[in-house]
């Protein structure tokens, strides 16, 4: 099995580079050291698509550690369940930092954990997973590259993995879910706050409706009409619960953000109809092609029923 890493430095003004360049002599792989001008995570992982020579590519964060059979595990997934598109599990590395008394599993998930358990499976709904995330050549030519309209520049979440995982979807892709690739996730202690995790469920909930570009008017309508009455009685809820139960309000904020981003989002994506037939994926026609084979497989639950396990 042969390999290669490939380092995407984005608008570094640290030691990145140098420290990089330095790796090179201690690792046995072909070791890429890129630089992006461009700000931003598409941008980022465009430039690594551009150069990498793999029929696996696989992204990771700079913030998560593998753990150490994982290049082998992914490898196995792919030459036993052929996915076009697949999910490494994340779990979440406190590195000692106390978890707040309000903090729910469910949180997680916009803390970049995926845990939906240990039996691998096909996936039905397109989670956000650009962690731990691998995906063949054969599919990368077939739906372009990452693009988003939420796009990020080292702040909260942009969606770009969310997106490529419908992209792949929707293109009758097989979407894995492999739990026996793994990593590690630091947890900042700045994202540690309601503030921020209010920020990335109000993206999460505003991307849902953003990266859906076949969704007809009525549709919008109907959503919005079922929306809004739900933050009414959410936010009504949060009142009364708030001086009680600590935990619970802290769910109900976060939720109440989402519900408020699904809100901007519908009334964006009516507002901009065309938005996603404006935002085109850069497609790599240099890609050759590789046949996939589908097989049948398990359906994962929709994400809001899944509430994360501990780390193991």
């Amino acid at each position: 099995m042969t390999w290669e890493i490939i380092i995407v430095a984005n608008c570094c003004t640290d030691d990145t580079l140098r420290v990089a360049d330095a790796l090179k002599a201690q690792i046995s792989a072909h070791v890429v050291v890129l630089e992006e001008a461009e700000p931003g995570v598409v941008a980022a992982r465009n430039r690594a698509l551009r150069h990498a020579r793999g029929d696996i590519i696989a992204f990771l964060d700079d913030d998560v550690v593998v753990h150490p059979q994982w290049l082998c595990e992914l490898v196995k997934a792919f030459d036993s369940e052929q996915p076009d598109l697949l999910v490494g599990r994340i779990y979440l590395d406190w590195h000692k930092l106390p978890r707040p008394k309000w903090f729910d599993a469910r949180m997680g998930q916009y803390l970049a954990e995926v845990d939906l358990g240990e039996v691998p499976m096909l996936l039905q709904n397109p989670l956000g997973a650009g962690a731990n995330l691998a995906i063949t050549r054969d599919m990368l030519q077939r739906i372009g590259g990452f693009c988003c309209p939420l796009e990020r520049c080292g702040k909260r979440t942009a969606g770009e993995d969310t997106d490529m995982i419908a992209r792949a979807m929707g293109a009758n892709g097989r979407v894995l879910y492999a739990p026996m690739v793994k990593v590690d996730h630091y947890v900042a202690p700045a994202r540690l706050t309601l503030k921020y995790l209010r920020g990335v469920a109000f993206d999460v909930g505003m991307a849902e409706y953003l990266m859906s570009p076949h969704i007809k008017p009525q549709e919008l309508a109907v959503n919005l009409v079922k929306k809004i009455p739900r933050w009414l009685e959410r936010s009504l809820r949060w009142l009364l619960i708030f001086p009680f139960n600590q935990r619970a309000a802290a769910q109900l904020q976060v939720s109440l953000a989402k519900t408020r981003g699904n809100i901007v989002g519908i009334i964006l994506c009516a507002w901009r109809g065309l938005l996603r037939h404006s935002v085109k994926p850069p497609v790599f026609r240099s890609l050759p092609e590789l046949s996939a084979t589908i097989a049948s497989g398990n359906l994962a639950a929709p994400p809001d029923q899944l509430i994360a396990g501990p780390h193991r």
